[in-house]
């Protein structure tokens, strides 16, 4: 069993370095074998997280019905483990997606929840993301006095926490 759980933990590094070098096919295909692997070891935290970047993945591919099919998959299971700060990013990632797909009232819903999520459990630099992401949507459609308020937010905690 270790050697799969090692196996299936390089997998999943492989296909976050081809990723962040931009040959998103390959990775995905890492991605794919790490959440398998995972799935037989039944461990549904990894799974979550390899939907994650499987989400992220179809995301830059222009594919947001595939990214947020995954993302789903990966909601309900950290709904399940009752990881905030993992539920947070999760909420974050499908307001993005939604952002993309031009759905504004489904990305405010998902921005307010992380934002929301966020602040029950003081994750700052969670809140500043979720606060930016909004601010950025509100911006987009003309509710400057509620995006400034936003931009204020996040640039205090980072300020707090310096970063910048």
């Amino acid at each position: 069993m270790k050697n799969s759980q090692r196996e299936a933990y390089n997998l999943l590094e492989t296909g976050k370095d081809l990723l962040r070098n931009e040959r998103f096919n390959e990775s995905l295909m890492y991605f794919e074998k790490s959440r398998e692997l995972f799935e037989k070891m039944n461990n549904v935290e990894e799974v979550a997280n390899c939907l994650s970047d499987i989400s992220l993945t179809y995301s830059r591919l222009g594919n947001f019905k595939i990214a947020l099919d995954n993302l789903f998959r990966c909601l309900e299971i950290r709904e399940k483990l009752n990881n905030e700060i993992q539920l947070g990013r999760t909420y974050n990632q499908l307001g993005n997606c939604f952002v993309n797909l031009g759905e504004t009232d489904e990305a405010i819903k998902y921005y307010k929840k992380a934002l929301e999520l966020n602040e029950s459990v003081q994750f700052l630099r969670g809140i500043s993301i979720s606060s930016v992401n909004l601010g950025n949507l509100y911006k987009d459609i003309g509710k400057l006095d509620e995006a400034s308020r936003l931009y204020y937010k996040a640039h205090e905690i980072d300020l707090k926490t310096n970063d910048k």
